[in-house]
This record gives structure tokens, sequence and C-alpha cells, in this order.
């Protein structure tokens, strides 16, 4: 939250894997995926006078240009736990996993990377926020990078609720060629 990434930088460091990317706030050029900078205008575009967006606000066919790319996570028990109501298909078929009716505590990701979701949930809980990340998957994943936007919706009471998180994925992996 305070956008001190040391500790992270490390964690990362420790595991062989280049750090993530965090950005707070971003703005819509800094986003290179047409997906997410079409998420982050729609989101924007909705937003009441304190800057918050309704949980109930968003219309899914309004987000034809990112179906796909999208995931809806409902907060369980104030961040102890998030439930995927929606994991996009595309990100199904690259992730080679759908988590569509799951919690993210059951994601059997290795290599940290489900620790780096719970950070990242957790800091936009507690600064609501705009979040753009970019991550390196687990070898096991055979996209390079990720690039999320993480935005929080609310319900009646002004509480983040919802996250509507746009999900792209970057350049696959090269596979070895099989042994000469």
């Amino acid at each position: 939250m305070r956008e001190d990434f040391g500790a992270l930088n490390r964690f990362y460091a420790d595991l062989g894997m280049p750090r993530p990317r965090i950005v707070w706030s971003p703005h819509v050029e800094e986003l290179g995926q047409p997906q997410l900078r079409f998420l982050l205008t729609y989101w924007r575009g909705l937003r009441d006078e304190a800057g918050r967006v309704s949980a109930g606000g968003i219309d899914a066919l309004d987000m034809r240009p990112a179906l796909g790319y999208i995931m809806l996570l409902d907060v369980l028990d104030g961040g102890a736990d998030f439930h995927y109501r929606l994991y996009g298909s595309i990100i199904a078929r690259h992730s080679s996993f759908d988590m569509t009716g799951r919690c993210l505590s059951a994601l059997r990701a290795d290599q940290g990377v489900g620790a780096f979701f719970r950070i990242v949930y957790r800091a936009a809980l507690a600064r609501p926020e705009p979040i753009y990340t970019e991550h390196a998957p687990p070898p096991s994943i055979r996209v390079k990078l990720w690039y999320r936007l993480i935005l929080p919706l609310v319900d009646d009471g002004g509480a983040v609720r919802r996250f509507l998180v746009g999900n792209v994925p970057g350049e696959w992996r090269r596979t070895d060629p099989s042994p000469r």
C-alpha cells in the first residue's frame, strides 16, 4: 500500500523470478493492452461523485471488448479469501485451468504467485483504487507475463465487496524442442 516494494522484490529474487511491476491509479495511456484501456475507461465512466463504482452498476454487455479477459472476485471475510465469480475463458485457456466458482485459497500456483495475488487484492481493499500489475507466472504456465488491472467495486455502504479484474496474457514462452 505504501509503495515500498523492497520485501516483495526480495521475495521474488529469492525465487529466481523477475519482480512484478505494480502501478497504483494508472493512466489509460500507461496500459499497453486495449482490453485493459477499455476496462479502465469503462470503470471511470461509472464512478459516482465520491469516485466509487457500485458492484451492481456494471453490465457484461457493456464490456464486450474485454470479455474473455475479465475476472470478477468477491471479497470474503474482509479479505481473508476471494471467490472467483467469473474467470474469463481466454484467461482459463492460457492458464490451463478455470477458477470460476472457486476461491483464491484453492489456487495451486507455485512460486509464490498465490501469495502475490492475495497481497495485491488485500492492498486494493485497504486502498480502493485501480492497480495495474505485470507479473511472471510459474514456469508451468506457458505465458511469459500477465498484465492485470484490478478495479474495486463497492456495495451500497461504500465498502469494497468485489473486484472487476482485467487479465491479459503476454507472449508465449518458447517450448524446448524434443531432445535430439
